[in-house]
């Protein structure tokens, strides 16, 4: 598997259990029968540091899908300012911990610095897109 699938899979299963959703978060699925609300998750391929073996930078973004229909303009916001904090507050720690069945801590890697931007809204169609850009610094670690 791919490290940046790893990592997405991984900030899923915390977005998606921070966020209190029980739909599974999608990874690079844009297309298909949606929910009234979806997270959606997608990133470029990793690129290799280049004189550090091992060492990856990932652009991501994380996509909270809303049937605009659905949900009113105060939660929408609600929402993606929740998952904003979630990313801040504890998604690098919860990815790295090797106890947690989806981290990315029992794959010998560990995320150094997470950041992300504050989000913005694109509509398309009848849904709206909160899109949360994030970069990570990803390394192998070895095996204590």
């Amino acid at each position: 598997m791919l490290v940046s699938d790893r990592f997405l899979t991984a900030l899923g299963e915390y977005l998606n259990g921070e966020l209190g959703w029980t739909d599974p978060p999608r990874l690079r699925d844009w297309d298909g029968t949606k929910t009234a609300k979806e997270l959606i998750l997608d990133a470029d391929e990793p690129e290799e540091h280049e004189g550090l073996d091992g060492v990856f930078s990932i652009s991501a973004v994380v996509v909270l899908k809303i049937r605009v229909r659905d949900a009113a303009e105060a939660s929408r916001r609600g929402w993606l300012g929740s998952a904003v904090a979630a990313l801040i507050d504890g998604a690098i720690e919860w990815v790295n911990e090797p106890l947690n069945p989806r981290g990315i801590g029992t794959d010998e890697l560990k995320v150094f610095d997470l950041r992300n931007d504050d989000g913005t809204w694109e509509q398309e169609d009848k849904w709206l897109n909160g899109k949360i850009a994030v970069r990570a610094i990803i390394a192998g670690v070895d095996a204590v």
